[in-house]
């Protein structure tokens, strides 16, 4: 492994939401001791697949806000309130908002989605107006019901920059930043280019954010109709990001750095969303070399788990992953749609300091063939 430099990103604050725990600590610790957040819902035929989901319950946003932030809470959405939920917990624990950092060198990148959005409850209205569900709708009509009973203001907390205005807001996060959607796959650009940015000097810290809630019925419908084979979970994630050298210098705890990055993407198979093996070696490699990891020094790698077959075997090709074993969290806190990679990341990190490891290796995939990976070593 190589030595770490002063413009490495290293991990100075942490926070996470699971099903399985209200705080890392707690999620890690139910982790390590095999519970599962993963339960049967009653909103779903037994045996249809959509039945089993890791569900965080209400309320989402626990943390104390200033009171001139109140007002805006009303415009987050639930994985909005996780995010803010997460975010907290990592500022607090890096210190950040006392390190001397300036507004516009502090920036945030953030990975949001909240699938109750999904299922329009304020067409509701309009629908049932319309009578008989089973009938062929005129649009003319459906039109007319929607203009008579829908409000516009419903747009107002499924907008995506709302949880981004709000921390931006908060914590002085004016920097370089971007934010991404969708359900899996480009959460993993974020820390490639938080840390980036940190690298080149456009930012002094980076907040990397995820935040899912993947488990409504029409989410899981949609999972189910697409074969995505983990059931859904809710979760947050958020980590606080610096260099080395000024972390070091302010005296802000070092829990990890990031050593290594790949990526590759591969046109999976026809008919299926499992992780082409050869887009997750490709990403392993680039990560691993990066890291200059030799043999026998990773401690583990940590799995998609999204169907794929054969990813020890594949990944003992690579010299420098051979004999690691395989770990994987999706069984335990469900699939947390753009949240996975952060939230996942955050339990890596907790099990690196529990079991004062050696680096691990973190895979994650999208649905179309994406393939990420990064290398988590001890500070």
């Amino acid at each position: 492994m190589r030595d770490l430099r002063s413009t490495d990103a290293v991990i100075t604050g942490a926070g996470c939401v699971t099903a399985v725990g209200r705080d890392l600590a707690a999620s890690h610790a139910a982790i390590a001791a095999g519970a599962t957040g993963i339960q049967t819902l009653d909103d779903a035929a037994a045996g249809s697949g959509m039945e089993r989901a890791a569900v965080i319950e209400a309320p989402f946003l626990r943390t104390a806000v200033p009171d001139e932030m109140e007002p805006q809470i009303k415009f987050l959405n639930g994985a909005g309130e996780l995010a803010v939920e997460a975010c907290t917990a990592a500022v607090n624990a890096a210190g950040l908002m006392d390190a001397s950092y300036e507004d516009w060198k502090r920036g945030l990148y953030l990975s949001q989605m909240d699938s109750y959005d999904w299922s329009c409850p304020e067409f509701h209205n309009a629908g049932r107006a319309m009578g008989d569900v089973d009938a062929a709708w005129d649009q003319l009509a459906m039109n007319n019901q929607a203009k008579r009973r829908v409000k516009p203001f419903f747009m107002l907390e499924s907008l995506k920059n709302n949880a981004f205005s709000f921390l931006a807001s908060w914590y002085g996060l004016r920097g370089a930043n971007t934010s991404v959607a969708g359900f899996s796959g480009p959460t993993w650009t974020c820390f490639d280019m938080a840390a980036r940015s940190l690298a080149r000097g456009s930012l002094d810290a980076a907040l990397v954010v995820g935040a899912a809630r993947p488990t409504s019925g029409v989410a899981r419908a949609e999972m189910d109709a697409q074969a995505v084979l983990p059931p859904a979970g809710d979760g947050a994630g958020a980590l606080v990001l610096e260099r080395h050298g000024d972390a070091s210098a302010r005296g802000a705890p070092r829990h990890a750095a990031l050593l290594g990055f790949g990526a590759a993407t591969v046109e999976p198979a026809e008919g299926t969303w499992t992780p082409p093996l050869e887009a997750l070696v490709t990403a392993a490699s680039q990560a691993l070399a990066m890291a200059e990891i030799q043999p026998g020094e990773l401690a583990a790698v940590i799995a998609p788990a999204l169907g794929e077959r054969g990813l020890g075997e594949a990944l003992a090709d690579l010299p420098a992953a051979a004999g690691a074993p395989l770990r994987a969290f999706k069984a335990q806190v469900g699939h947390c749609g753009l949240a996975a990679e952060v939230v996942e990341a955050c339990l890596a990190l907790a099990s690196l300091e529990a079991e004062d490891a050696g680096p691990v290796l973190l895979l994650s995939a999208g649905l179309l063939g994406q393939a990420g990976a990064i290398v988590l070593a001890r500070a």
